[in-house]
């Protein structure tokens, strides 16, 4: 006998099947029982609360308790805030250092690589003016267009071409530049080619002079600019640097002389000095007498250097430039520079040279530094890198502010803390109560959960054994009537396998149709929004794969010309596709019509049959999921519908059976689906608007009804005949492919010429042997080795001066490449193999017009707008 209050009732789940009239036993759950009268809950699932006295004394001592507790963690969140705030300060400080030393390290290192790729910058500057003036003639003219473009966003003081020249040739050349300059130059007191040569008279032992007879001379002949530079015009560099001018052409690696004095303030007493780069360009044999004799040179003052590197430096600070190349003689002093930011963001730097220091010097400050080596050329440098004061400090008052913040806080806490006890106690029993309604709930919808996955597990081992089982079956009698040594009955065989073929195939459609199902079901299907159009971009093509040759089952479409429908055209197609092949599994006579129409400015798609029609009785579940089995109904209903109905719900449209149909052919009242997309087609205005703001993603069909004229261009006749002598070639990296492709078109005509190649290039070289009327090009052709692509292919084609038809293949959707790399189609794989639709399609490709003039028309609608 049940003992329990009758105000009580206990949670029982009816675990209802969607897609058949059984019921399973309902099931008590002892979980939570709920109190109807009074709307309490039993928070303790395996025993009842005490008595009213008892629980209010319970209460009593729990608050108690609970003020008690507020006192002490009050007390201790505030000592804890204390402490805390100790700490921070101490720990904050500390950090705060070690952050701005990091940054600084981090600065400094790019200030050295900023001053390194500024040296390259100038090595390559060098190059290029070698490579410009070495490998054909130039003159003076020349040479300073080559002088300015070096220098368009590099300074240095001189460029140079020094030519190595032999002493037959000195004549010459002094003959060549005293005419030049005494044309151009009248000012220029030109002696020759000079060098520095021994002079007891010098304080240094030697003075330029007229250069003595050498077997050779490294003379700066080309010079720009021509008016800062006079003293040096054929000077022979030999005379002067010759270590460095032996070491480029030794090891033909850019080489640079030390610093030398270009510049000083008598008053600062700062020095600016300067370097010599000089470069033998890039060799282009190892043999001796092929090498090349000449050298450009770039003379650069350090400070330009140093402006051109501290572009990219990004905070100020300053620098300090020694030359290390030698370890014999101490580092030599090359610049030292304040380098400050102008907080603009843009290039420009405010340089402040420094008096000359040596690293002892700098070491005895105790300044934050780093030292980093660099390479230019012959040269090694170290760059230092040095704080400057006020720069990468610290930030004290904020650590300091923060610990206050923290103690203040943890008093505010403490307070909130002693205030929200109170609180929480309520909150407490309010959350006892909702936890037992939340299990609940939580076990309510596990049971659901569970009870849709077993629906959906019996359902998959049902549907897909039998015909797996029959595949399996229809295969063993093959293979036993192969084995026998009787003749094989071949309708027999035929059969089996035509069970085999079909069974698989329902499968495959199957766990698509699952797959597929789930996504729509769950929301996570992404769509494709964009227009199309509705019979040349959806019913001609579902018409195509559902049409059967032999079949005495008429395929129809029914659309008004032009229709344009902007949604995801890939599911509406999939909609229409599993209805339309719903409907031929049945019919057996009379036809299956695709139809579209405009209702009251809708878009309505409709697929009506000739069929047997639907029994009434199925007709309220017909798009239930899960049904019994798609043979259990003529029409072919299942999980195929429910999926149109997701599918068609997710697009925004409704979907019914029309149950006023007949088909007028008498035993076969048939049946019409009717889908309502609930949206307007697109006007020529949209249509217009779309094409030219998305010329290049836009369908050609959709680019075809805004000029009638070139839609009738479109029509092949079926009676048309391909041509007899024609010559074919088709790239593709996959042999099975290729052979595949020869046999088909092989069927449709014998007599043609086809050729195939496994790669771009190799087509590239078959063209240049043997002239094709028609070249099919793949997109996509995989080797160990990069490979053209497709798009690739065809522009290297028309670079060529290739005149042919050529068809892009592919099956991505990368219509646009093609046409933009010069391609005339484009044509989705998998490439048709039965014959009458190969000959169509190979008809429209030979005598459709040519998509050259949809470029033009795109080209006139977009100048027009």
């Amino acid at each position: 006998m049940d003992t329990r209050d009758p105000c009580k009732q206990v949670v029982k789940f009816d675990m209802e099947s969607d897609s058949q009239d059984q019921r399973t036993q309902p099931t008590e759950v002892n979980i939570v029982e709920f109190d109807v009268e009074n709307g309490h809950k039993d928070l303790d699932l395996n025993k009842k609360y005490d008595d009213d006295e008892s629980s209010s004394m319970s209460s009593n001592a729990l608050n108690t308790n609970i003020w008690n507790r507020a006192a002490i963690i009050s007390a201790g969140i505030a000592i804890f805030g204390i402490l805390a705030g100790t700490l921070f300060l101490s720990y904050g400080i500390a950090a705060s250092n070690t952050s701005q030393e990091r940054s600084f390290r981090l600065v400094a290192d790019e200030t050295a690589n900023e001053f390194e790729l500024a040296a390259e910058d100038y090595v390559t500057a060098a190059k290029w003016l070698h490579q410009a003036c070495a490998y054909h003639p130039i003159n003076r003219t020349d040479f300073r267009d080559i002088y300015e473009h070096a220098s368009f966003d590099l300074t240095f003081q001189t460029a140079a071409w020094v030519p190595r020249v032999y002493n037959d040739e000195r004549a010459a050349l002094e003959d060549s530049s005293l005419e030049y300059y005494g044309e151009n130059y009248p000012d220029v007191n030109y002696r020759g080619i000079v060098g520095y040569e021994p002079d007891e008279n010098s304080i240094s032992g030697t003075s330029v002079q007229n250069r003595t007879e050498q077997p050779f001379y490294y003379p700066v002949h080309f010079i720009e600019p021509v008016e800062t530079n006079t003293e040096v015009i054929d000077l022979d560099l030999y005379s002067i640097v010759r270590v460095a001018v032996d070491q480029a052409l030794e090891t033909f690696l850019p080489s640079a002389t030390a610093p030398f004095v270009s510049s000083r303030d008598p008053i600062t007493e700062i020095t600016e000095n300067s370097i010599l780069l000089l470069h033998p360009g890039i060799p282009l044999s190892s043999h001796p007498d092929r090498k090349p004799e000449d050298l450009a040179a770039l003379r650069i003052q350090v400070k330009d250097w140093l402006q051109h590197a501290s572009r990219n430096i990004p905070e100020s600070i300053a620098v300090y430039i020694y030359d290390i190349t030698s370890s014999e003689t101490e580092p030599i002093f090359v610049i030292a520079a304040e380098v400050h930011k102008n907080g603009t963001g843009d290039l420009d730097t405010n340089i402040i040279l420094l008096k000359e220091l040596t690293l002892e010097e700098l070491d005895a400050d105790n300044l934050l530094y780093q030292d980093s080596i660099i390479r230019t050329g012959s040269r090694e440098w170290k760059v230092r890198a040095v704080a400057l004061d006020g720069t990468f400090e610290p930030v004290i008052l904020t650590v300091l502010v923060a610990s206050i913040f923290i103690l203040v806080a943890s008093v505010f806490m403490a307070l909130w803390v002693f205030a929200g006890m109170r609180r929480n106690l309520n909150m407490n029993r309010l959350k006892r109560d909702n936890d037992a309604e939340k299990a609940a709930l939580v076990l309510k919808s596990a049971r659901e959960a569970t009870k849709m996955e077993q629906e959906l597990n019996d359902y998959i081992a049902h549907e897909v054994r039998n015909p797996l089982s029959a595949a399996l079956s229809a295969l063993t009698f093959v293979k036993s009537e192969i084995g026998e040594k009787t003749s094989v009955k071949t309708k027999e065989i035929t059969d089996d396998i035509q069970i085999v073929d079909s069974s698989l195939r329902f499968i495959n459609d199957l766990l698509r149709s699952m797959l597929d199902f789930h996504r729509a079901k769950s929301k996570n299907m992404k769509l494709q929004i964009e227009p199309f159009d509705l019979e040349q971009d959806l019913l001609l093509p579902v018409r195509a794969m559902i049409y059967t040759r032999d079949s005495d089952v008429k395929i129809e479409t029914n659309c008004p010309p032009g229709v344009v429908l902007k949604t995801d055209p890939i599911r509406m197609k999939q909609v229409v596709l599993n209805l339309c092949r719903n409907a031929v599994k049945f019919v057996h006579k009379g036809y299956v019509r695709i139809g579209a129409t405009v209702e009251n400015g809708l878009v309505v798609i409709t697929v009506e049959d000739s069929g047997p029609g639907i029994p009434v009785d199925k007709r309220q579940h017909l798009f239930s999921k899960f049904q019994e089995s798609l043979d259990a109904l003529n029409q072919g209903t299942g999980i195929g519908l429910c999926l149109c109905r997701n599918m068609v719900d997710l697009l925004g449209g409704d979907i019914y059976l029309d149950e006023s149909f007949e088909s007028g052919i008498e035993g076969c009242p048939g049946a019409r689906f009717v889908i309502n997309t609930k949206l307007a087609p697109m006007t020529r205005e949209e249509i217009e608007q779309y094409v030219n703001s998305k010329d290049d993603q836009v369908s050609t069909s959709l680019k075809f009804i805004l000029d009638d004229e070139l839609m009738a261009s479109q029509d092949i006749d079926k009676d048309q005949e391909l041509p007899e002598e024609l010559s074919v070639l088709f790239v593709d990296d996959d042999l099975v492919l290729r052979k595949l492709f020869s046999r088909s078109v092989r069927k449709v005509s014998k007599t043609w010429n086809i050729k195939d190649a496994s790669s771009g290039e190799a087509a590239l070289e078959l063209v240049a042997e043997q002239n094709f009327d028609l070249i099919f090009v793949d997109q996509y052709m995989a080797s160990v080795e990069k490979q053209l692509l497709g798009t690739e292919t065809a522009r290297a084609l028309r670079a060529k001066g290739i005149k042919s038809i050529i068809c892009g293949l592919s099956a991505n959707d990368v219509e646009a490449g093609f046409f933009s790399a010069g391609a005339d189609f484009f044509m989705f794989k998998p490439f048709p193999c039965r014959p009458e639709e190969l000959k169509q399609e190979l008809l429209r490709i030979l005598y459709t017009r040519r998509k050259e003039s949809l470029a033009e028309m795109s080209t006139t609608s977009q100048l027009e707008c």
